[in-house]
Parts: structure tokens; C-alpha cells; sequence
């Protein structure tokens, strides 16, 4: 029989004395974009910046937020769509919709986030939110409900309007969500697709224009862009030894060349420590001893300097009746950045308990646990 967990705040062994980040690999210096930013998105902090919070135009970067919006809101992505008018001839790159076409949900979302179809965005914000601005409105819902303070979209495309903003580190938060989306990640990621046209069954062959796919070690995506207004803009994700980094420029005439590097630099930022917990024991009734030692898998990766910023908070029982099972669960140890989690491991006994009493009454144990006489 379990009891009620308790919670206990728990000091961490500090390795560095400073909490400031402070990388030992050199910082690129020549990054060729206005603004950009590296994300870690295991501890939610910025680990390179440049002009990150500059409100800038997006391009087609902007159809991750289409996207995601999208996919959380269908929840069958086979579902049915016919292409209105509205969303045939749209300028930019397409498709090549006609009216009354029809693909699957997912078969468009590949048109948007793998041949940056405007066309496809369209169609999509139409069946999705009965119209292009009933569409942007949830757009702008989901940007202020992700805390992405200067962002705001205009369109499902990012066709240019001064009205249609947002920033490196803001596009970093939003992609760093989206990809915690198993649907987007896994179409995002993909170098083709093949869809079909339901009315006629012809195929029409797609490719992602991220040519970091396939030629960066780890890279799963995200999204390109350009405009004449906005320049080159490229939101790129990679993930490691299960780190992930989100990768953000806007207006930045080499840009794969930038990505690289930023990439390069935040992984050589990263090392594995141990976020040690104090020896937690769980007192035993009834059994042949009156403690069991827990303890978790501790192992993680952080930015440099960040170890002293991390706190554990460990849930166990009160106490536990006997027998306890060696590699029985117990509990479980979160860590946390500034109230942040960022980690968790279970906990789970370290020894075999035997119950040494046979069956006891609830008074028999507790009389036994507290080792008196009670008369």
C-alpha cells in the first residue's frame, strides 16, 4: 500500500562556480544573416545570438506555424480536401493546384513544408479555418498562446505584409514546439514525397528544399524561405546523441554556410554530466530492513556553465510495507533550469526487501517499525 508522495527540494553538487553560459569552443564570428539564433531545446536557452529579438519579415518560414496549426487541429490526416478557387493561382512558389482538386491533409502538408506550396498553405488554411483570416486568426492565437511575444502573421504563406513579423528567437521557440509533434517532425524530415491527386490518381513528385537534409550529420529539418523583402531565411533543426538544436536566420545571404556553423558550434557547447540527488532512502515496514535506497539514471548533457543553475525535485512515498522488489519503481527525480524542467528519471529500488513478519495487522507493523512496545 502506497501513501501520498512527498516532495523534496534537492541541492545539486555545483561543478562551476559560475552561472553565466560561457562556451570553450570559439563563437563564429563571420555569420553572414541579420539575425539569428541557436536554441537548445532540451533546456529551453539560447545558446548564440545575433539581432535575435529584431522584428523581421519570414517568408515561407512562416509555414511551420500553418502547419502545426494544421496537424493539431485534424485529427485524421488522410482526411478528404478539396482545392477552392480561392487558393489556385496563388503567387510564389506552388503546387500547381487546380479548383476542385482533392489530396489528403497530408498530401498537401508535404506541398507546404517540403515544395513550400503557397497554393497548398492556402487550401489548407481555407479547410481548416472556413477562411484565409479565420485561419491567421488561430495562427496568431497559437503564436501568443507559445508566449512568442513579437511575432505576427498575416498570412499562411509569409508572402510579404508589414503587418506579417516575427524574430530569430521567436521562430527558434515555435520550430522547438513543432517538433516536439511526431506528425510534423516526421514530414518535415523527409527529402521527397510522393502524393497523389484523389479525383484523377495522378502523382506528383515532391522535394524539400533544405539542402542540410542528408548532408548535415543529425539534421531533421525545418523549413526554408525567400523573399525579395525578407532575403534568405532558414529555420534548420539537428538532433544527437537525443539533443536537439534548433537552428534560426533571417536575412542571411549564406546561410547554409551559417547553419553549419551555428550548428556546429552549440553541439561542441554540449557535455554530459552526472545531476546528482542526495541518497534518498524510503523507510520499509515489516521488513528485514527499515530502509531502502533508491536511485535514478542521472546521466544528461548541458550547455557548459549551466550545471550550478539545475535543482532536483525527488517524489517518493512516505513509506513502503514489505517485501520491496530490487528495480521496483518508487518515485521519481525531475530536474529543473529557472523552474524549467528539462529532465526526469524514475527511481527504483536498489535492493531486495524481505518481509520478515508474515501477515501483520497495520498496528503490528508499525509497532515493529518503530521498534517500542506500545501498551
Amino acid at each position: 500500500m502506497r501513501k501520498s508522495v512527498c516532495s523534496l527540494f534537492l541541492s545539486l553538487v555545483v561543478i562551476l562556480s559560475s552561472s553565466v553560459f560561457a562556451c570553450a569552443a570559439q563563437k563564429p564570428s563571420d555569420i553572414s544573416a541579420s539575425s539569428a539564433a541557436a536554441y537548445d531545446c532540451s533546456i529551453g536557452e539560447f545558446l548564440f545570438e545575433i539581432g535575435s529579438e529584431q522584428k523581421r519579415p519570414i517568408a515561407s518560414t512562416t509555414k511551420i506555424m500553418t502547419a502545426l496549426v494544421v496537424i493539431e487541429d485534424v485529427a485524421d490526416l488522410s482526411e478528404r480536401v478539396r482545392v477552392d478557387d480561392k487558393a489556385v493561382g496563388i503567387e510564389g512558389t506552388s503546387m500547381y493546384l487546380k479548383s476542385g482538386d482533392a489530396f489528403t491533409v497530408l498530401d498537401l502538408l508535404y506541398g507546404v513544408l517540403l515544395a513550400s506550396g503557397n497554393d497548398a498553405a492556402c487550401a489548407l488554411a481555407i479547410y481548416v479555418g472556413g477562411s484565409v483570416p479565420g485561419f491567421v486568426k488561430l495562427m496568431n492565437n497559437k503564436a501568443r498562446q507559445l508566449g512568442l511575444k513579437n511575432t505576427h502573421f498575416a498570412n499562411p504563406s509569409g508572402l510579404n505584409d508589414k503587418n506579417h513579423f516575427s524574430t530569430a528567437r521567436d521562430m527558434a521557440i515555435l520550430a522547438s514546439y513543432a517538433l516536439q509533434n511526431d506528425k510534423f517532425k516526421s514530414i518535415c524530415s523527409k527529402k521527397s514525397a510522393v502524393v497523389r491527386e484523389l479525383n484523377s490518381g495522378e502523382k506528383v513528385s515532391l522535394y524539400n528544399h533544405n539542402r542540410l537534409l542528408g548532408t548535415y550529420d543529425g539534421c531533421i529539418g525545418v523549413k526554408t524561405g525567400f523573399t525579395e523583402a525578407s532575403g534568405r531565411c532558414l529555420v534548420s533543426a539537428a538532433q544527437r546523441n537525443g539533443q536537439r538544436i534548433v537552428a534560426v536566420t533571417l536575412n542571411a545571404p549564406d546561410d547554409w554556410n551559417d547553419h553549419r556553423k551555428m550548428l556546429d558550434y552549440s553541439f561542441s557547447c554540449l557535455k554530459e554530466v552526472v545531476l546528482p540527488c542526495k541518497t534518498v532512502s524510503v523507510p520499509v515496514v515489516g521488513g528485514n530492513k527499515n530502509f531502502v535506497a533508491v536511485s535514478g539514471n542521472f546521466d544528461w548533457t548541458v550547455p557548459e556553465g549551466y550545471e550550478d543553475r539545475i535543482y532536483c525535485k525527488v517524489d517518493v512515498p512516505h513509506f513502503l510495507y514489505a517485501p520491496v522488489k530490487k528495480g521496483e519503481s518508487l518515485g521519481e527525480a525531475r530536474f529543473f533550469i529557472d523552474g524549467r524542467e528539462i529532465y526526469s528519471s524514475q527511481l527504483k529500488a536498489d535492493e531486495d526487501i524481505k518481509s520478515v513478519n508474515g501477515k501483520l495487522t497495520l498496528f503490528e507493523r508499525i509497532k515493529n517499525f518503530f521498534g517500542r512496545k506500545f501498551r
